[in-house]
């Protein structure tokens, strides 16, 4: 129903961990515009012949019907009243150990305006059937079985990245950036590392990174936020079953 970010979310949002407010437009949202709008036998012959670009088109240009338009500006009100959203993918399977779709699919950061959040919610729904995302689904023998988009308040980050809670040694790495995160997980720079032992000492610093984090000592290596990694990194990895 929300896809596997989504759902994600959820379970660690009961963790009791921070995560930022928001919604799902699930898939059968998605599943309600195909058929309002006879699309999907269209899109289904299009993918056969691998015309992503024509199935993209095909999303961008054909406009939420105003039940779903008002539903989703009901939805948003809040959120965008408060500032800028990021629209996310959550598409079936996306994010679980099979498959994480890691860059496959769509997201799109600074969202301030109605207009602006449909417009993003239907190029990330486009992106289900996007070149990367079905070469990456045949080559796991997957199909197409909906796709979530999340909508979430948007954290404005002096620093950001990504946490491994278990390398193949049995520590923690750490990869950041200053700002958002969004050319770190795109692959676009080389990011900032480190190692940390799950203890929360033990810090071993591998690259300043392309962006380096200003203050870094005080915004990502004092002794409080090395202990919070680490106590984040457990608590992951209890609640879900397996490092993350």
């Amino acid at each position: 129903l929300a896809g596997g970010k989504a759902h994600n979310l959820y379970r660690v949002l009961k963790l009791g961990l921070r995560v930022p407010d928001g919604f799902v437009v699930t898939t059968r949202t998605f599943e309600t515009y195909l058929d309002e709008n006879d699309l999907a036998d269209r899109i289904h012959a299009l993918s056969q012949r691998r015309l992503a670009t024509r199935i993209y088109d095909l999303i961008v240009n054909t406009p939420l019907s105003t039940e779903l338009r008002d539903w989703l500006n009901s939805a948003a009100k809040e959120l965008l009243d408060r500032g800028p959203v990021v629209v996310r993918s959550s598409a079936i399977g996306e994010d679980s150990a099979r498959a994480s779709f890691a860059g496959q699919l769509d997201s799109f950061l600074h969202v301030r305006t109605f207009a602006e959040l449909e417009k993003a919610l239907l190029a990330c729904w486009a992106s289900c059937w996007s070149e990367r995302a079905l070469a990456y689904r045949a080559a796991r023998g997957m199909e197409v079985s909906g796709m979530g988009v999340v909508v979430q308040t948007q954290v404005d980050a002096l620093a950001a990245g990504v946490l491994f809670t278990r390398t193949a040694e049995g520590t923690i790495l750490v990869e950041h950036t200053s700002g958002l995160a969004d050319a770190l997980v795109a692959g676009a720079i080389d990011p900032g590392r480190f190692v940390l032992q799950r203890s929360g000492h033990g810090l071993m610093v591998l690259s300043a990174g392309e962006q380096p984090v200003k203050n870094v000592e005080n915004l990502l290596f004092s002794r409080s936020r090395l202990t919070e990694l680490s106590r984040l990194a457990t608590t992951l990895e209890a609640g879900l079953g397996e490092a993350q």
